[in-house]
C-alpha cells in the first residue's frame, strides 16, 4: 500500500509556522488519541521547517528506550564522544545543536514524549527552555508527560494542539488514495461511519476491503468489481452472470465459500456464507 498523504491540519501547521517565525516559542505540543494522526503531523512540520531552511532531527520514543539513560535522543548526543557523568550528556547535546543553530534555526521533533525517560526529557526540556532548538512534542491523550515537556505549555512557552477527527471531505482523500479507485457511495459512506475520522482505523478498514484475487491483491472498488470476482469464483468463467449484490458486508473476503440464493425471474438474490 502506498504511503499515506498528509491531509488537513491547517490550522495546526499555520500555528506551528508562526510560532517558528515569531522566534520567542519554544515549541508546540501535540496530543490526540491513538490513531489520530499525531506522528503523520509532527513529521510535517519539521519537513516544512527544512523548506524554510531549518536543520531538523528527530526522535522516537518508546517504552524500552526509556528504560536505557538517554537511550531515545542518543542520536542528538555527539557521535562517539559521549561523556559520563551527571549532567553531561545534556550539556554536549545542547552544545551540538548550537553549532548547528549558527547559521539555522534547529527544530526537533520528539514523538511519543510521554515515553520518554528521565534523562532523554530533560534533555529535550533543557533544549527547549534556552532555545537552542525549537521542539515539536507529541503525547497520547491521558497519558502522564514528563515535566519538563508539561512546563513548556504550562508556562506559555509552547501552544497545546488538540487534535480532532478528519472531516469527511479529508476521509474522502484517503480513502481515495488507500483504494486507488473510484469507490462507490455506499462503501465510502460505510467507510467514514467505521473510521469516525481517525486516519489509522480508516487505513485498517479500507485493508480488509482488499481480497486476494487470481493470485494478485486487488482493493474491492465498487459492486462491479465485486460482481466480476463472485462470478468468477461461484459459477467459473462460462457461468451466468451475477446482476446485482444485495447486504454483501464490508470486509467479507470473496475468497470464503458463498452461496447464491433467490435467483429467480431475474431478480437479485443474496449472498450467505456457506
Amino acid at each position: 500500500m502506498r504511503s499515506r498523504p498528509f491531509v488537513g491540519r491547517d490550522e495546526e501547521l499555520g500555528t506551528f509556522l508562526a510560532c517558528l517565525r515569531r522566534g520567542t516559542v519554544r515549541g508546540v505540543v501535540i496530543s490526540g488519541e491513538a490513531g489520530i494522526g499525531k506522528r503523520r503531523l509532527a513529521r510535517e512540520m519539521p519537513a516544512r521547517a527544512r523548506g524554510l531552511g531549518c536543520h531538523t532531527e528527530w526522535v522516537a520514543a518508546t517504552g524500552s528506550l526509556a528504560a536505557i539513560p538517554f537511550g531515545a535522543v542518543a542520536g542528538l548526543l555527539p557521535a562517539g564522544n559521549v561523556p559520563e557523568g551527571h549532567g553531561l550528556p545534556v550539556l554536549a547535546a545542547a552544545a551540538r545543536i548550537r553549532e548547528y543553530g549558527r547559521d539555522q534555526r534547529v527544530v526537533i521533533g520528539v514523538d511519543d514524549a510521554h515515553l520518554l525517560g528521565t534523562g532523554s526529557a530533560a534533555l529535550i526540556g533543557h533544549l527547549a527552555a534556552q532555545q537552542p532548538a525549537f521542539v515539536v512534542a507529541t503525547c497520547r491523550a491521558g497519558e502522564p508527560v514528563p515535566d519538563t515537556i508539561a512546563v513548556l505549555w504550562k508556562d506559555g512557552q509552547a501552544p497545546w494542539l488538540d487534535l480532532a477527527t478528519l472531516p469527511a471531505s479529508d476521509v474522502d482523500r484517503l480513502v481515495d488514495h488507500t483504494l486507488a479507485g473510484d469507490v462507490d457511495g455506499v462503501t465510502r459512506r460505510r467507510l467514514r461511519d467505521l473510521a469516525a475520522g481517525n486516519p489509522l482505523a480508516l487505513l485498517e478498514r479500507a485493508a480488509s476491503l482488499r481480497v486476494r484475487c487470481e493470485g494478485a491483491v486487488t482493493p474491492l472498488l465498487n459492486h462491479e468489481h465485486v460482481t466480476a470476482v463472485l462470478t468468477r469464483r461461484v459459477w467459473g468463467p462460462a457461468g451466468p452472470r451475477v446482476r446485482r449484490l444485495v447486504g454483501w458486508p464490508v470486509g467479507w473476503p470473496v475468497g470464503w465459500p458463498v452461496r447464491w440464493q433467490g435467483w429467480r425471474s431475474g431478480r437479485p438474490g443474496r449472498l450467505r456464507r456457506s
